[in-house]
């Protein structure tokens, strides 16, 4: 079965059930939600549809988010993929953060604002395995509006990962809501980020 398909409700009323999260149905043309709930962290998965009208032609496309909100404390951010996944030209002129691991860095592009902090944070073992499962998506950090206009709360950065389709694969949305786990701790232990509630 793809993971990406549409009628993706019942699955994810099955994954929200197998994780102890919210699921919450869509009402009104919004989507489904999820909210998981893990310590003092509130991960939330959605998804979007993006339409354009130009003259006969219309376009549409879907996308699953994910995202976390939190208090930054030291303005930390940070953008990392897959090199595959990124243009040559970027790859060339994009500056780059080393982590000290051969095998990782070679695989993945990580940019960001403090390289100490970022390389410390992507060390970690727990992080780098789950980071196994992204294809051509990429996580990052955010601290203004976001892509789809989300609105934040007040004084409040954002954990986000967005990908074109609807993901339905129960596996991949559980390594991406540990990868999220993950993330949001390390960050908290480098006193980079708090809970916003």
């Amino acid at each position: 079965m793809s993971i990406y398909t549409s009628g993706y409700e019942t699955i994810w009323k099955q994954f929200a059930l197998d994780i102890g999260a919210e699921h919450i149905e869509g009402k009104y043309g919004a989507s489904d939600q999820i909210i998981a709930t893990v310590g003092p962290w509130k991960i939330q998965f959605d998804t979007y549809t993006a339409r354009a009208v130009a003259d006969i032609w219309s376009y549409e496309r879907s996308y699953t988010r994910a995202k976390a909100f939190f208090h930054s404390q030291d303005g930390l951010s940070f953008q990392i993929q897959r090199k595959s996944s990124v243009g040559l030209i970027s790859r060339l002129l994009g500056s780059k953060i080393k982590v000290g691991i051969p095998e990782f860095d070679q695989e993945f592009m990580l940019q960001g604002n403090s390289p100490d902090k970022l390389a410390m944070l992507f060390c970690s073992p727990g992080i780098r395995s789950q980071l196994e499962q992204l294809e051509d998506e990429k996580i990052e950090i955010l601290m203004k509006e976001g892509p789809w206009r989300e609105q934040f709360p007040e004084g409040a950065s954002v954990l986000y990962f967005n990908t074109v389709g609807v993901m339905t694969d129960m596996a991949r949305l559980s390594g991406l809501k540990r990868l999220f786990v993950e993330l949001l701790n390390g960050m908290s232990a480098m006193g980079s980020a708090a809970p916003t509630n």
